[in-house]
């Protein structure tokens, strides 16, 4: 008989002593097993010793395969730790579960979970349902990146569904507009949703103010924005270091409507700075791109103003004190970023021109750094 056939006929009869065995749940009850079963004699056409320690060796590593299948098996509630280190999802990856989107439920109802870290079924839909299922993640353990993943989660599904929510909140609040009130008494009604009379539409408000988004006017039409002052009171004890920073640079960020934006000069060139520095340490973080359109939108503004909010004094082409002063602590405070190259460039520029405004198509904007730049479509 061929070696091969031998070989095969050997391995047959470790299987049916391995089918004949008894469930256990030891792992030396299970290798004294194994070696009962390879002192058994054997039959007198088969060469005994030759492949007794290969076949019997094959045997144990099948018999510990069906214990750790049966243990996972007793216990399928059972979840596997994820890595504790604070990593943060590089742009276009999401440390979550592939989560199905959209539940109305907080994702988890099996008590077996506690006994290791936490991972929801699904994406939370809410504000409310979120942070309770990062708490729940957190106290049982759960690694910061795992927990900023289903966050992730959570904020690039409001993402995906802007676009649908923006049309169906338009559609309403025309029509609602068209018989009641005007922009200016409509607006407050978004945060206070019990305070809009037409039930569809408060419910909408509701609903829109639950998932997160805040609503603001753009030339006219009514447009939805992420709420990131309440993401970062509602998620800042749970997700890393380094989420929390983006929270706290988009809820601290410029307010802007209708082409234009709130606050001071100091406060939109602190902006410019946070982002700088931020996108400068994580070049890869799953929310660049939002960060990126933020900063190429208001560096402009910044150092030449908008239609709205200019520069220099009305009436006059002479910057104003307020903005010359902004640029001069810019500079001075943050020499090593960017932001502070581009502000000084142009700064020396007005200065040179006896501090008269240098319309925006005559400054020639350095080039951004890999960083700041938008990836190519």
């Amino acid at each position: 008989m061929a070696c091969h056939d031998k070989l095969d006929d050997m391995l047959d009869e470790q299987r049916q002593g391995y089918q004949d065995l008894p469930r256990l749940s030891s792992v030396d009850k299970i290798m004294s097993r194994i070696e009962a079963e390879a002192d058994k004699p054997r039959k007198k056409n088969r060469r005994k010793r030759d492949f007794l320690p290969w076949a019997a060796g094959i045997a144990a590593a099948f018999l510990l395969a069906a214990l750790a299948l049966s243990q996972l098996q007793a216990d399928p509630g059972q979840q596997i730790a994820f890595d504790t280190q604070a990593e943060v999802p590089k742009k276009g990856q999401t440390p979550g579960n592939n989560l199905e989107s959209g539940s109305n439920e907080s994702g988890y109802s099996d008590e077996k979970r506690t006994a290791s870290p936490f991972v929801p079924d699904k994406v939370p839909s809410t504000i409310d349902q979120t942070k309770t299922v990062l708490k729940k993640m957190k106290e049982t353990g759960a690694s910061a990146s795992r927990i900023d993943g289903v966050f992730t989660e959570f904020l690039q599904a409001r993402m995906n569904a802007k676009t649908e929510r923006t049309v169906k909140l338009t559609q309403l609040g025309q029509t609602w507009l068209q018989n009641h009130y005007n922009f200016r008494e409509l607006m407050p009604g978004f945060e206070q949703p019990e305070k809009i009379k037409d039930a569809q539409l408060r419910s909408y408000a509701e609903k829109l103010k639950n998932e997160g988004y805040r609503v603001i006017t753009r030339e006219g039409n009514l447009e939805l924005k992420y709420a990131y002052n309440k993401f970062q009171k509602a998620f800042s004890p749970y997700v890393s270091n380094t989420m929390d920073a983006f929270l706290e640079i988009q809820a601290d960020s410029v307010v802007y409507s209708e082409g234009t934006f709130e606050g001071t000069w100091d406060h939109l060139g602190e902006t410019l700075v946070k982002i700088d520095q931020f996108l400068k340490k994580h070049p890869e973080f799953p929310f660049a791109k939002d960060l990126k359109t933020d900063y190429q939108l208001f560096l402009p503004w910044y150092l030449t103003g908008n239609y709205s909010k200019d520069i220099v004094e009305e009436g006059s082409d002479i910057v104003k004190n307020e903005v010359r002063q902004s640029f001069q602590a810019l500079i001075q405070d943050n020499p090593a970023t960017f932001t502070a190259k581009v502000v000084e460039e142009y700064y020396n520029q007005i200065k040179q021109n006896g501090f008269k405004k240098v319309p925006r198509d005559s400054f020639e904007m350095p080039d951004f750094p890999s960083y700041l730049k938008m990836d190519a479509p």
